[in-house]
């Protein structure tokens, strides 16, 4: 990426509960019907600093 102030991630996983934690710990509460049910999912995380 261009910009020296934002970091990309993207997680491979088994199935999309797999990430739970990693969502929790960054603060994003999935809906009340709870999480996604996606096999083999390629999740992005994006960071940025302003």
């Amino acid at each position: 990426m261009c910009n020296t102030q934002c970091w990309q991630w993207e997680l491979a996983c088994a199935h999309s509960t797999c990430v739970n934690q990693i969502m929790r710990r960054a603060g994003i509460d999935w809906p009340e019907d709870g999480v996604p049910d996606i096999d083999m999912p390629t999740i992005t995380i994006n960071l940025s600093i302003n």
